[in-house]
């Protein structure tokens, strides 16, 4: 999403989904299992809408979606390495939107080139 281009933006959120279908850790509290089971039917969905979407507009608002379930997702999780929460207050026509990244810089996927560093990052999940 950060390059603008929907063909691209399209396959990777349900290829990523999909892959996590059954996730099963030993290291899982049955709390954090049952939570991604809870969520894992409307991640689903709303990677499908995306990959289904050839709209760059609908795409980023679904991955809006799509980010909030995987915020909470991690939430239960401990990661092996560090995941950021970044968070443009200009997204969703100004009402802010957040969304998951593997580097702490601010690469803004729902502006793209427009606004790439527009942002800063509010939470970071890593291991304790």
């Amino acid at each position: 999403m950060v390059e603008s281009e929907p063909t691209k933006a399209s396959q990777l959120p349900y290829n990523f989904t999909m892959k996590r279908k059954n996730l099963a850790s030993p290291k899982l509290s049955d709390s954090a299992q049952a939570n991604w089971q809870k969520l894992y039917p409307g991640m689903l969905e709303t990677a499908k809408s995306i990959s289904q979407s050839e709209s760059l507009d609908q795409q980023r608002q679904d991955f809006i979606a799509l980010s909030l379930y995987w915020i909470q997702a991690l939430q239960a999780f401990a990661l092996p390495t560090p995941t950021y929460v970044a968070y443009c207050p200009m997204a969703d026509s100004d009402q802010g939107a957040y969304w998951l990244s593997a580097e702490p810089g601010i690469r803004n996927p729902y502006f793209g080139a427009a606004m790439l560093k527009c942002g800063e990052v509010k939470q970071t999940f890593k291991l304790n």
